[in-house]
């Protein structure tokens, strides 16, 4: 039995494309360092330019920095805290693009860490994000990462 309460959420694509990619087995063959660098990618191609705002850009360089270990974990912190702040004071599409590079602002999401107290899984998180900016832009990732 339906529980009309609840919304029906079998027809939204960030969780139709990630169990696409789930069962076309991409997350279990292709490693972690590979995927942030595909979603790092794509971010800068495709969402960073909906925006006029330079930050979420910065957040970006930060995270390569950091992975290519040009900075510190305690630099991450301090622009995902500086992040964090200033989300509060944006609206629309601006503030869902930060929303998302924010997410790469934490080292363990960079390392592919997974914390058993996060409900979803990193790389669920990267795609529904992207449908919170433009519900198009999960199927522009899946078919940017078959391209890639």
């Amino acid at each position: 039995m339906v529980n009309e309460d609840e919304p029906d959420l079998s027809d939204r694509d960030d969780i139709r494309i990630y169990h696409e990619l789930e069962q076309e087995g991409f997350f279990d063959s292709t490693p972690w360092e590979t995927f942030i660098g595909l979603c790092l990618t794509f971010t800068e191609e495709s969402v960073i330019p909906l925006t006029h705002d330079p930050l979420p850009q910065g957040d970006i360089v930060s995270a390569r920095q950091f992975l290519s270990g040009h900075i510190t974990e305690s630099d991450l912190e301090q622009r995902r805290t500086a992040a964090w702040d200033r989300l509060k004071d944006l609206v629309g599409a601006t503030k869902h693009i930060q929303r998302l590079t924010v997410i790469f602002l934490y080292p363990d999401l960079l390392s592919g860490i997974e914390r058993s107290e996060r409900p979803d899984p990193n790389s669920f998180l990267f795609i529904n994000l992207l449908w919170d900016i433009d519900p198009s832009l999960p199927t522009d990732f899946k078919n940017f990462v078959c391209e890639n």
